[in-house]
């Protein structure tokens, strides 16, 4: 599952329905591992509580043995979104991976 670019809905929790949706179907036979990609410019706080609303998801299933990785891009100037990735980091058991690159939005990362 990858995020990128900019996040600022106004309404988040409608926005990202499809995405629970298929995220909450996707947790009833998850892979062994699943990587979640985030490669965001900018979020606004709604869409920050349903990024942790699914993140919390993910963290139930890495309980349940399934392999849950979250790496975290983040452009290396940008202090705010370190500081999220950090945050994440610290709040869910899963590993998460805090990336520093320069071209953040210039083109996909690897899965």
């Amino acid at each position: 599952m990858r995020f990128v670019g900019r996040s600022i809905p106004e309404d988040a929790r409608a926005f990202f329905t499809k995405v629970t949706d298929w995220l909450k179907e996707y947790l009833e036979n998850p892979a062994p591992t699943t990587r979640v990609i985030f490669q965001l410019e900018y979020m606004n706080t709604s869409s920050s509580k349903c990024f942790v609303d699914m993140l919390k998801m993910l963290e139930v299933v890495h309980q349940d043995a399934t392999d849950v990785t979250l790496v975290w891009y983040y452009d290396e100037e940008d202090e705010d979104m370190e500081d999220t990735g950090e945050d994440f980091k610290n709040m869910f058991e899963f590993p998460v991976e805090l990336r520093g690159v320069d071209d953040l939005l210039q083109r996909p990362f690897d899965l």
